[in-house]
């Protein structure tokens, strides 16, 4: 979108009235009545029911503006249907309820039917980062953290089943995240032009996802020096990326392309809390119980004649056994 005629049909004072406007293109796209001449397009039928817009509109065959020649005869064009609640002093604002541009240019001297362009790849996007970022990160991130001195019972092919679950949960993310990462290009053709941080936070992010299982396949042995050294790396480099993975679902919302509900903000907000709370509930259960193994009650049970429980200060003393201080 940038460099195109548009028609607008404003309601006002009652009425529809009509204007054309110009769009500057990226990276601030914005769209201006001035300079645009107004007596090539015709209002011939209007009306306003129930905040539905309707106009008929007759346009001149060729329109010249800021040196850009519009044939709408011999060129073939996109054409965008957009509707929005905002006006600025000399132009419509932002197309706030909802947009479609048709699937491919067409004449539009000729009567045909027209289909909107389709949003699947843009969809898979967005589903494969939610499901990668919000779903196997989040569990796989908790399993890494919580379980791995616990779920160490039983083992799947020679590995314990907090790792085998945590790198099932990791590879499923990278993969989500390199084909939900190509898909987007393949949809859009280029970068965004859009005044929004989610492209620029959206490949940092899959550049640490990228990274992140290769480090993981020279991680040094478990009683390496440098172990310490990739454990805190490794920490780092998930962590950051979860992190900024949220926040650039969370600006997902503002895109035009996504058109989203303002309302999903605050599902994010609620995988934000009920994350938050989980990683408390197993924080402060992991603390209680590293208290109470790390307690300074040492207990040493002896079978012989007597049965002797050591507890520091104090001496008990009964019947068949001695308690004494160790």
């Amino acid at each position: 979108m940038g460099n195109d005629l548009v028609t607008e049909c404003v309601p006002q004072n009652g009425q529809v009235n009509l204007y054309s406007s110009y769009t500057s293109g990226a990276p601030n796209y914005a769209s201006n009545r001035a300079n645009v001449p107004q007596n090539n397009a015709r209002l011939l039928e209007s009306s306003v029911v129930d905040g539905i817009i309707y106009c008929k509109v007759q346009r001149d065959v060729v329109t010249q503006v800021n040196g850009k020649r519009f044939d709408l005869l011999n060129n073939n064009y996109h054409l965008l249907v957009a509707s929005g609640t905002g006006l600025k002093e000399n132009s419509v604002g932002y197309h706030d309820i909802g947009r479609l541009p048709s699937g491919s240019p067409i004449n539009l001297a000729v009567v045909q039917d027209l289909s909107g362009s389709s949003t699947l790849l843009l969809r898979l996007h967005g589903a494969f980062m939610v499901i990668a970022w919000i779903g196997t990160t989040s569990l796989g991130i908790i399993l890494a953290r919580y379980f791995k001195q616990t779920w160490v019972g039983k083992q799947m092919c020679g590995k314990d089943q907090w790792f085998v679950w945590h790198r099932a949960c990791m590879v499923t993310t990278w993969s989500l995240t390199v084909v939900a990462f190509i898909i987007i290009f393949v949809e859009i053709g280029e970068w965004s032009g859009e005044r929004n941080p989610h492209a620029i936070l959206g490949t940092i992010t899959t550049i640490i996802c990228f990274i992140q299982p290769i480090g993981a396949l020279f991680r040094p042995a478990p009683n390496s020096k440098n172990r310490p050294l990739f454990n805190w790396t490794h920490w780092l480099g998930g962590n950051l990326a979860h992190i900024l993975s949220i926040v650039t679902i969370f600006f997902a919302v503002k895109l035009t392309k996504a058109e989203l509900p303002e309302w999903m903000d605050w599902i994010l907000v609620a995988f934000v809390v009920v994350h938050v709370i989980v990683h408390l509930i197993y924080s402060v259960s992991t603390a209680l119980l590293c208290i109470f193994m790390n307690s300074t009650f040492l207990f040493s049970i002896h079978l012989s004649n007597c049965l002797c429980i050591s507890f520091p200060r104090h001496y008990f003393h009964f019947k068949d056994f001695f308690v004494h201080a160790d």
